[in-house]
């Protein structure tokens, strides 16, 4: 509580991976006005996003429902060790790297591999525009 959503995707990513993260400023299309700027609600091509690239929501039934915040994010240091002990007593998540469109095979719920396929446009959009260096320097 009290929490932003970025902040939450952060803290979740390392509790459930082991490993810290921070979000990638990206360039993509948003419907999401500049801070500050009071414009018509159409989709636009923002430099600098950090909002989520998808949301999904999931039916729980009896036990409601979840919301799912996708956001575009990389471990902090390349390299980075792995911090064992931070999920909680209810998970036992295994956290290993692929190749982004080997990840996109394994994951096993539709609507979390158009959520990736979504992500995975947005980053190869940024490299190709961008350049490499800009999303991992």
């Amino acid at each position: 509580m009290g929490e932003s959503i970025e902040a939450a995707a952060i803290r979740e990513t390392f509790e459930e991976t082991g490993y810290p993260c921070e979000l990638i400023p990206v360039r993509m299309p948003t419907r999401a006005p500049a801070p500050g700027v009071n414009v018509m609600d159409v989709v636009r091509v923002m430099n600098n996003a950090t909002e989520p690239v998808a949301v999904t929501l999931r039916n729980l039934d009896r036990e409601g429902c979840k919301f799912i915040w996708w956001f575009i994010a990389r471990v902090k240091s390349h390299g980075a060790e792995k911090v064992e002990g931070t999920q909680t007593e209810s998970e036992d998540y295994v956290s290993e790297f692929f190749d982004a469109d080997d990840a996109v095979e394994k994951v096993s719920h539709e609507w979390g591999r158009h959520a990736l396929e979504q992500a995975l446009e947005v980053v190869k959009d940024n490299v190709k525009v961008r350049g490499m260096d800009v999303l991992f320097p």
